[in-house]
């Protein structure tokens, strides 16, 4: 159902005709979101004695990094992704924490994980990007000026800089804006009203029946919106990487 609704999704038959960098993100993010259901799932399925480096558990994150890796390489603030992964690896350590006791090698043996799985994810989207943006680098690993001052101009626009053509966006609402154009155009008045009773009914599930996965695709959706609603110019295809799991939740 999720999929027919995405299929027909205004945003998405309108922006899939441009060769933007969007296109590029929502791919990557979406992969990313659903590898981190995915080893959610696995690393789930062993009993809870099981030892804390399950085989197979290293070579899914390093998977996730490299993609979020890709995602940065095409467009920059897509490093927030990372959400979700870091949210899985919480949970996991969460609800292990409820099912067994607690104790210092107990402790130690949970902090040694996270810590791997953090650092495999982290050096893999860094190594990834490294090689898929090397626009960005003057050097082996040295940052290039031209690099940092195309982020100093991206923020000056977000900001409201002094540009002839952010002056369209003088006097809307920051947080309403983006909403109106997600509800008449990007998604349409329907596909609106069930996604965000998707997402009421998932955040239900979190709190009263302890699904604290949902956590991980809802995170990525409040990043996403915090981030895009407070820019002086939240275009609405600035969106578009968060559609699919949003859509899901209305499915």
């Amino acid at each position: 159902m999720s999929s027919i609704l995405l299929t027909f999704t205004p945003l998405h038959l309108q922006y899939s005709h441009f060769h933007g960098a969007e296109i590029w993100v929502t791919f990557f993010v979406t992969a990313i979101v659903l590898l981190s259901i995915y080893l959610y799932r696995f690393k789930s399925l062993p009993s809870a004695n099981a030892p804390p480096f399950c085989k197979g558990t290293l070579p899914r994150v390093f998977l996730i990094g490299v993609l979020v890796g890709l995602a940065t390489a095409s467009k920059f603030t897509a490093v927030f992704v990372c959400v979700v992964p870091l949210v899985v690896f919480g949970v996991l350590q969460f609800e292990r924490n409820l099912q067994v006791p607690k104790g210092r090698q107990r402790r130690i043996g949970s902090l040694a994980e996270v810590l791997s799985l953090v650092s495999t994810m982290g050096l893999s989207a860094i190594f990834t990007f490294r090689i898929f943006q090397p626009y960005a680098f003057d050097g082996l690993g040295k940052l290039s000026q031209s690099f940092m001052s195309d982020l100093d101009y991206l923020e000056a626009v977000n900001t409201g800089g002094n540009y002839p053509w952010v002056v369209q966006w003088v006097g809307r609402t920051t947080l309403l804006y983006p909403f109106e154009s997600i509800f008449w155009s990007g998604m349409g008045p329907a596909l609106t009203i069930a996604v965000c009773a998707g997402l009421v009914l998932a955040t239900i599930e979190v709190i009263r029946n302890e699904k604290f996965v949902l956590l991980a695709p809802l995170s990525f959706i409040a990043v996403m919106v915090g981030l895009v609603t407070q820019q002086f110019n939240p275009l609405i295809r600035y969106l578009l990487p968060m559609y699919p799991t949003a859509i899901v939740f209305g499915g």
